[in-house]
């Protein structure tokens, strides 16, 4: 008998820290929201080496903090800093009137599991651009970029 109850008592001890960790498991992941990694495609855009040059933030400091307009909600990007200073996500839809603006205007940003897509428009310095990413190892990576002065 003694033996029966400290051969319950010992799978009682591998079973319940068992069960502890995967509730916690569970738990933690459900508190995660699905990410597509819009924040990430929106930093890499703002950090795009063949944009910068038109941010001229020297010879126009209103534009910091960086406005970026997007039309996807879940765009909900927090810690994007630019200029040292946090970027000002805003949302808009196609109707919106961009004349005079200091932003930099998300136009279109498609996800799928292995690539994404943006395009963007720029008016303070009249460009319009396209990113074509590929994902490898959860992270984006540049293929191509091309930015068109209009």
């Amino acid at each position: 008998m003694f033996k029966q109850i400290a051969d319950i008592k010992f799978r009682a001890y591998l079973f319940f820290p068992v069960m502890f960790v995967s509730g916690c498991a569970n738990s933690d992941t459900n508190k995660i929201p699905l990410d597509l990694g819009y924040c990430s495609l929106v930093e890499e855009t703002i950090n795009l080496d063949r944009l910068q040059p038109y941010y001229h933030v020297d010879t126009f400091p209103e534009r910091i903090p960086l406005v970026v307009a997007v039309r996807n909600k879940e765009v909900n990007c927090k810690n994007l800093e630019k200029f040292g200073k946090s970027v000002k996500i805003i949302y808009v839809d196609d109707s919106y009137n961009r004349v005079n603006e200091e932003y930099l205007d998300v136009t279109k940003l498609n996800v799928n599991n292995a690539s994404a897509l943006v395009n963007f428009h720029y008016s303070p310095e009249g460009i319009r651009g396209e990113i074509k990413f590929t994902k490898i190892d959860s992270r984006w990576v540049i293929d191509s970029s091309i930015i068109v002065e209009m």
